[in-house]
């Protein structure tokens, strides 16, 4: 089923496995998390869902009446009817939900970002630490199979001399994206998190240093329009656009290295190689749809005993590259981090 359909419970099968996953937040974004439990992951099953709506809380039962369906997130946690949840929630949430949830003993996949600021951040890696659970971000870029073949065809170039990012959507449909309180930031928490992991995970370091400016175009609290340039630790430097401010979508990653570059095209699933006027498209391979990957990697990673492969410190490096952009918009200077 494609992301984003709509869930008819009641036709799905109603167990996938054995690992029992709750899903706290019923959304747009939710709901993609659901359909893929139930079709597309294995070894897991759906033990529960929770959203904090009543009138969208009451369509479950009537449409699977033996799905436990939870009014809070703490009934869900302390119901012994799920071993691990998934945290699809506003931005303000986070570092509650997942804190209550490794100290009840449950393990966590969280959407990014990872929290909205580093203090939250630490909190949550504190606990991951004091209470042994699994901690795991859902930076799903990571599983993207264009940004996946740009990264390997890398290693056959030369060093990268220069990159652009950019990603831009349309204005958020999601009402909390657009209060101040629930959000905590703009494009450039709420979505840029994906961009800065992106930088870190194809070129395997970190950001030391970003420039960025910032405006509100249709967003009448947070920023919806930023663009900038970082510097990487060992001297790579690049620039990226974030916004969400348009019904124009992009998702691209160009690569200039000597002799040539390496252009990515997520969203048309294109991957290009120019060198010497000489323009050749190579093959992408993988799953697209990347909630599929990242959910199968976290019921591996507890299955498993193994560490998920995004980490805390992932989710932290994110949430610091975003407040540093704010930081530098606000003074209008680099910042180095």
């Amino acid at each position: 089923m494609p992301t984003g359909a709509v869930l008819y419970l009641d036709e799905l099968p109603s167990n996938m496995g054995e690992l029992s996953l709750g899903v706290i937040g019923m959304g747009r974004h939710g709901s993609r998390y659901i359909t893929h439990i139930l079709n597309d992951v294995k070894g897991a099953r759906l033990g529960g869902v929770c959203r904090n709506d009543p009138a969208k809380m009451e369509e479950f039962p009537r449409k699977q009446p033996d799905l436990p369906v939870f009014k809070d997130a703490e009934s869900m946690f302390r119901s012994g009817d799920v071993e691990a949840v998934v945290v699809v929630t506003p931005t303000c949430t986070h570092e509650e939900l997942a804190v209550k949830a490794m100290e009840t003993g449950l393990d966590v996949l969280l959407e990014k970002p990872m929290a909205g600021s580093l203090e939250a951040c630490r909190n949550i890696m504190d606990t991951v630490v004091n209470t042994g659970r699994k901690l795991m971000l859902a930076h799903t870029l990571r599983y993207d199979p264009v940004y996946n073949g740009l990264k390997e065809r890398l290693k056959n170039e030369s060093e990268p001399s220069w990159f652009e990012v950019q990603q831009r959507l349309e204005p958020p449909k999601t009402p909390w994206l657009m209060d101040r309180e629930k959000a905590l930031g703009g494009c450039v928490l709420n979505t840029g998190v994906h961009v800065f992991d992106t930088m870190r995970y194809v070129f395997q370091r970190d950001i030391s240093r970003i420039e960025c400016r910032t405006m509100r175009v249709l967003n009448p609290v947070w920023e919806d329009y930023a663009y900038g340039t970082v510097t990487m630790r060992g001297g790579l430097e690049g620039n990226f656009k974030i916004t969400r401010e348009s019904n124009f979508r992009a998702r691209v990653l160009r690569v200039d290295f000597e002799g040539g570059l390496l252009y990515g095209d997520s969203l048309e699933f294109k991957l290009t190689r120019l060198s010497d006027g000489v323009e050749k498209e190579l093959p992408v391979t993988g799953e697209r749809y990347t909630l599929i990957p990242l959910l199968n990697d976290f019921v591996d990673s507890i299955r498993g005993g193994r560490d998920p492969p995004i980490t805390g410190v992932d989710g932290l490096r994110s949430v610091e590259a975003a407040l540093a952009c704010y930081r530098s918009a606000g003074c209008g200077k680099e910042v180095d981090f």
